[in-house]
């Protein structure tokens, strides 16, 4: 099917074939920045997720699209996980080995800020845990002080969370625990307290920590 019939499919009134002609322009083009922005805002979420899952893989036109400008890309990557409400969506953002961190970084914490489980434990799974074990960040860094010296609860335990597994004891998890364990809320002091002293701790990512009203860093 030639480009000019899929970009006519792209704008059908039937969603499900919108969506269909979507993932196709992704992977095969043309595609360009505006109309890839006009389709994650589509109304109906199957368009969105014909987007999302389509840009997975560098080799797709999207995705060549995307490595090209990794700024604009992560915006709306970012942009597109929020407009899911929280679905664990979030892994794509590690995909194909694409230095997506430096460009993510400063929408992760928004996302963690909607305070969804899904959402939170994907970002949790996907990006913050591959970030800190392998390097990518460390304490020390401007970019994750800004997280330990703010006022954001769920950033916080998100870094938690990832200490628990690894360990407290030793290295960058020492210095997470270390940097939080005087934290002016309760939750987050006392959970790095708790990890610090090798007592147990229920399972961070399923406790409920959201809904705290403070500002974000």
């Amino acid at each position: 099917m030639d480009s000019e019939h899929l970009l006519a499919l792209a704008s059908d009134s039937d969603a499900d074939v919108r969506a269909w002609a979507v993932e196709e322009l992704c992977r095969e083009g043309p595609v360009t920045w505006e109309s890839l922005e006009a389709w994650a805002a589509d109304p109906d979420e199957r368009v969105r997720e014909g987007v999302w899952f389509a840009w997975q893989g560098s080799w797709q036109a999207a995705g060549r699209l995307g490595a090209a400008d990794r700024e604009r890309w992560a915006a709306l990557v970012a942009a597109v996980a929020e407009h899911l409400g929280g679905m664990p969506y979030v892994d794509v953002l590690g995909a194909e080995g694409l230095p997506w961190l430096e460009a993510l970084w400063p929408h992760l914490g928004r996302l963690l800020d909607l305070g969804g489980r899904s959402l939170n434990s994907s970002i949790i799974c996907g990006v913050l845990q591959d970030a800190l074990v392998h390097g990518h960040v460390r304490p020390g860094a401007p970019a994750l002080d800004a997280w330990l010296n703010g006022r954001s609860v769920e950033r916080k335990m998100a870094l938690l969370s990832v200490v628990q597994w690894f360990g407290a004891h030793e290295g960058w998890q020492r210095a997470i625990v270390e940097a939080l364990v005087r934290d002016r809320s309760p939750i987050v002091s006392s959970t790095a307290r708790a990890l610090l002293q090798g007592r147990p701790v229920p399972d961070i990512q399923a406790r409920e920590w959201a809904g705290n009203d403070l500002e974000r860093c």
